[in-house]
């Protein structure tokens, strides 16, 4: 395992251990307040920069994950979604760009955006 695999992971790990802690946030309370996301963002944030500034992610992938916000937000405007499930889905799009699971040889890798 390489050291960007190893930073693909942190990443993995953080937001699974993420899922469970907004979920029942989100039952019990109803309503998820900001502070429960700064960790996310000082652990997830500069893994994801330093991928890109590295080359491991192109721009191509900030530019799907830019799209992926908006249609996020257009969501969210309508009512679709409420706010900590657009905040949620704004930071997997904008720090877990790639799938980091290797697929067999011969199986061309999709990378996935959200």
């Amino acid at each position: 395992m390489t050291f960007v695999d190893t930073l693909l992971w942190i990443n993995v790990a953080v937001f699974l251990a993420y899922i469970p802690v907004v979920c029942y946030l989100d039952i019990r309370y109803r309503e998820i307040e900001h502070y429960v996301w700064i960790p996310l963002v000082i652990i997830a944030g500069p893994i994801t920069a330093k991928l890109y500034l590295d080359g491991w992610y192109n721009v191509d992938g900030l530019a799907i994950s830019l799209i992926m916000i908006s249609i996020f937000y257009v969501m969210m405007y309508q009512k679709l979604i409420q706010g900590a499930d657009f905040m949620f889905l704004m930071f997997i799009s904008l720090f877990w760009v790639v799938n980091p699971y290797p697929l067999p040889h011969g199986i061309m890798q999709i990378p996935f955006y959200i």
